[in-house]
Order: C-alpha cells, then structure tokens, then sequence
C-alpha cells in the first residue's frame, strides 16, 4: 500500500500490556477501501511479467500473443473468465495461476456474473434464466402470473399526480418479478460471422418525454454482424428544445460508445475496415451530424465535434 493506514487491534488478538494500541497496516486486507485496487495491481504486475498486455480500452482485460497462439483473460473483482485458441496453454496457464493464487478452476464457462451461457449448434446462447428461477425461488413467488413489460406502456408516470403508495418499492418490485416470470427464457444468440465483420448501430430519442423535468431519453443498439452487442437507454442530463437537438444527442451518445467497441476489436485482433453504419429516424439529426451549420434553429446546440470528425473521415 502507499498510504498509511491505522486499524484496531481485533478481538481476541488484543495485545494484553498494550490493549489501547493500534495496528499498522503493511498489506490491504479485506473490506480496506484500498483493497481492491491492490489486488488489480497485484494480479496485473503478475500478468504482465508473464508477457500478457493490459488493453487500452478496458483495463480489465489482459492479451497475450504469442506466434499464432491468442489468449485473452477477463477479470472481474476475483472472477476470471480466459479463453484462447490454444487449449494446452490455457491449461497450463490456469496451473501457474494456482501456484501464485488461491483458485479454483470451474472448467468451462456455464455461469458468470448472473448470466448462463450455453452453447449451442448454432452458437452461443446467453440469458439469465438461472439467476431469474433462483430469485423467484427465494421469494417464494413462483406462482405469479406473467406480464409481457415491466410497466404498462400507455402508463404516464409523475411526481404530482396520482395517489401515494404505501410502498412504492414493493409495488414496483412485484411488476418487475411478474415480468421475470414469463421472459426468464429470453436471452442472445451470438453466431459466429466468417464475412467481413461490420458494425451496425440504431439511435432513437424521444422528446421532453419525462412530464416533470422535459428531459428527453435517448436508447441505442450496436451489432457486430448479426449479434447485438452493445446497448443502453438513459435520460439525457439537458432539456432539448426540439426533437432535431434530442435525437442528436442521442446520436451523439452512440458514437461514443461505437467508438470505444472498435477499440477493443481492435485490441482484440477484430478489425473494423468498413464504416460504422448509424441509422437514426430524424432527417435534420442526421443533417446536422454531417454539416453542422449555425442557423437560427440549431446555433443553440453544443455541436459535438468528435460525431462530426468521424462522419468526416468516413469512420461512421
């Protein structure tokens, strides 16, 4: 550790002539706020004396070339998902990490962070459909009946209006498990693409959706092929003036995440040599992203200079 931190002496390791002293810290233990970044710097100082580099673009993600050999290793706090196409070499691998650190090997990846992964003829197909059957069981609510959303979609929902519940939470909470009920099976397919592989993404905004502060929410959906890969809805931090500045915005937000997708594939030895295809449904949002000229309608909007600077070199 860098910093210097004082702990109390914990029970039943009291020093008996000295029980109001304090002890010094030379490691991170458990529970320390400095823990977790000593562990990442621990694990990752012995991955890269092994030859292994830390990706530009996540710093979670470690990569090690060797000849024709790829090995890719994920960490996640203390879990560890590693895959390659040298099988003999991630075996001999997961033994070297045994010697350093105590682990334990599951063998091949089934279950990871909430999410079951199966593999199928056509490929690999991920859901939560455990996680979804493990937390109906352990409210006993397996009996509920099934809603196809998890709110009404004609519902207008306010601060002011309507009456006050006496648990909100609970109410809401009870929507969403009958919801789980009957998509627990739901999940992505992801099929291997032998072609050329092309990114795909989708914008949509709505406009001054929510009735209390005007923001408007804005959603994406990014496919490498045929496979979704990336996506995300959230409200937008400003109030748009019009549905032309919400949906760019929105734009906006997908190139960033765009971006950072065609980093890590290209980290990941998955170059992307054809734009980036963005398809919106607002004609002047996509004017204004290819020539953002100052007019009486649109001088108003902060222009975002890196969407402009990708349509200009053709990267989207």
């Amino acid at each position: 550790m860098t910093e210097e931190v004082y702990m109390r002496q914990p029970p039943g390791f009291i020093h008996p002539q000295f029980p109001n002293h304090v002890c010094h810290l030379r490691k991170a233990i458990y529970g320390l706020k400095q823990a977790p970044r000593a562990w990442l710097y621990r694990f990752s100082s012995f991955l890269l004396s092994r030859g292994f580099i830390c990706s530009k673009s996540d710093n979670s993600l470690f990569i090690y070339r060797h000849g024709s050999s790829v090995f890719y290793l994920l960490l996640y706090v203390d879990d560890i998902i590693i895959t390659g196409n040298s099988p003999s070499f991630i075996y001999s691998f997961i033994s070297c990490l045994g010697r350093y650190f105590a682990m334990k090997d599951l063998g091949d990846l089934h279950f990871s962070l909430g999410v079951q992964a199966v593999r199928l003829s056509k490929g690999l197909f991920l859901s939560q459909q455990k996680y979804v059957s493990d937390l109906l069981a352990r409210f006993h609510l397996h009996t509920l009946k099934h809603v196809r959303t998890p709110l009404p979609s004609r519902t207008k929902l306010s601060l002011t209006d309507g009456e006050l519940l006496a648990d909100p939470t609970k109410y809401r909470s009870m929507r969403i498990f009958r919801y789980l009920q009957g998509t627990s099976a739901h999940g992505l397919l992801l099929q291997p693409d032998r072609s050329s592989p092309t990114v795909n993404a989708y914008s949509d905004a709505d406009w001054a959706g929510c009735p209390d502060s005007s923001w408007s929410t804005s959603g994406f959906a990014i496919f490498l092929g045929p496979n979704l890969f990336s996506w995300k809805s959230k409200k937008q931090p400003t109030v748009s003036r019009s549905s032309t500045e919400a949906e760019y915005r929105a734009i906006a937000y997908t190139v960033q995440d765009t971006l950072h997708i065609r980093s890590i594939l290209f980290e990941l030895g998955v170059p992307i040599r054809t734009p980036v295809r963005l398809l919106c449904d607002n004609v002047s949002a996509s004017y204004l992203s290819t020539n953002p000229i100052q007019h009486a309608r649109s001088k108003h909007i902060s222009i975002d200079y890196l969407l402009f600077e990708n349509v200009s070199h053709m990267e989207i």
